[in-house]
């Protein structure tokens, strides 16, 4: 399966920062979100006695090419994982879309953080509304939700809105949120 290489991948990685122990003060293989494991990340934190830097922390994000898996295969009604076998001659493969969709998110990350940083470049109001909406998102206790509409996919859809001339560029943060 894909999460377990690349917890393993990541396993690796973590085990060669914890030689380090000058650099780091804590390497930990943890989910992307509490309470999320099936989607691990790599959090170091660096051995700092300076006060600006002390508990910063770095989250290292694996990520795939984007044609490593054939996208038609990663549709919400198609199955990737191992068939279910029902009897001798039939076997049955279920829909994998959370799986799919994970997997689809590591191949295009790179791409959307394109995307947002061109529209970072193109909007003066973008960086601000994008916050105004992860506050929003947060008191309605959507931001931490598991297969919620969180702050990532708030700050592309903003983005889209605005490339798309949805959104004036020239709007101020306040006008974009409304």
């Amino acid at each position: 399966r894909y999460h377990d290489k690349r917890i393993l991948y990541l396993s690796i990685i973590a085990q060669a920062l914890l030689k380090e122990k000058k650099t780091f003060s804590e390497v930990k293989v943890r989910g992307f979100r509490e309470g999320n494991d099936t989607k691990p990340i790599l959090v170091v934190i660096v051995n700092s006695h300076d006060k600006r830097t002390k508990g910063f922390q770095i989250r290292i994000f694996p990520v795939i090419a984007s044609n490593v898996f054939d996208v038609s295969k990663l549709g919400p009604t198609k199955g990737n994982l191992k068939a279910h076998t029902i009897s001798a001659e039939t076997t049955q493969r279920k829909a994998t879309p959370r799986y799919n969709c994970t997997i689809l998110e590591d191949a295009y990350l790179k791409r959307h953080l394109q995307v947002l940083h061109a529209a970072a470049s193109q909007s003066k109001g973008f960086i601000q509304a994008c916050q105004l909406f992860k506050i929003w998102l947060r008191r309605r206790g959507m931001a931490d939700a598991p297969d919620s509409f969180n702050g990532f996919l708030m700050s592309l859809l903003v983005a889209h809105l605005i490339n798309t001339n949805q959104v004036n560029r020239n709007a101020s943060p306040k006008q974009i949120f409304n």
